[in-house]
């Protein structure tokens, strides 16, 4: 099974966490500031996105490799 070369999570992976945070912060800033009520659903699709697209923008660390398992 491949592993990572390195046990520091990805890149990616900490761009997608802070992402869904954003997400939550914006949800926050829109229902204080604007008397909003957001649906749960509409909650849940905007942390999907925020998280996908720093995941998706953010490049790939020179430590995020996989390690490839010599098998005997």
């Amino acid at each position: 099974m491949p592993r990572m070369q390195s046990k520091i999570p990805a890149r990616k992976v900490v761009a997608s966490s802070i992402g869904t945070a954003l997400g939550v912060l914006v949800i926050y800033i829109l229902e204080t500031m604007f008397s909003l009520d957001i649906p749960t659903g509409v909650q849940g699709a905007i942390y999907t996105l925020t998280s996908f697209a720093l995941g998706y923008i953010t490049p790939p660390a020179s430590i995020d490799q996989i390690e490839v398992a010599v098998e005997a």
